[in-house]
């Protein structure tokens, strides 16, 4: 008995240890499953996009907060998202913190990535 709670114990520590460079682990079903939704509702998407970071306000304590001087909302969650011409958002992913990248990438490659 004592067994089994010691690896139902170590199973969890060890899925939620490999979730280490993903902070939004818990919602990444739900941003995978709106991406998706959003790139099937509007067709054609035309041939001019844009990329751009949004800030979602946010005045609590939590670690992906970011703070961004001289904008409106200077607390909040980093968004980077790709809209068409039209102002329609195609897709969204979280800023999560520095990520390592390799040597000679530019930081719009690796957003496009």
């Amino acid at each position: 008995m004592n067994n089994e709670i010691v690896d139902k114990i170590c199973d969890e520590t060890i899925k939620y240890a490999r979730q280490s460079g993903n902070m939004i682990y818990k919602v990444r079903p739900l941003v995978d499953h709106l991406n998706k939704k959003f790139s099937e509702l509007r067709e054609p998407f035309g041939k001019e996009f844009s990329i751009d970071e949004a800030m979602e306000p946010y005045n609590g304590r939590h670690s992906m907060k970011q703070f961004i001087m001289g904008i409106p909302i200077r607390y909040g969650f980093k968004f980077w998202c790709l809209t068409t011409s039209d102002g329609y958002l195609l897709r969204f992913d979280p800023y999560q913190g520095k990520a390592q990248r390799p040597k000679g990438v530019s930081l719009g490659t690796m957003v496009t990535i």
